[in-house]
């Protein structure tokens, strides 16, 4: 993926949720369900399997920190 991409699955996740660990985790787990599979580049440097775990991770560490922000979390 080269470029934005709106994670519908994410949002989906978080509409009408009460921001806690556990609603982070569920909508950082759904965040590759929005991406079609010839979305996700493979390449030499890493795997598209590879490339949908740090988009989970990178979901997930953007909620925590904008819970945090918030002062939700």
């Amino acid at each position: 993926m080269d470029h934005g991409v709106r994670l519908t699955a994410v949002e989906d996740a978080l509409d009408d949720a009460t921001l806690d660990a556990e609603t982070v985790g569920d909508a950082a787990d759904s965040a590759g369900e929005s991406l079609d599979e010839y979305m996700v580049m493979e390449d030499q440097q890493a795997s598209a399997e590879f490339r949908l775990q740090l988009l989970g991770a990178y979901t997930e560490r953007a909620l925590e920190t904008a819970g945090e922000r918030a002062g939700l979390l």
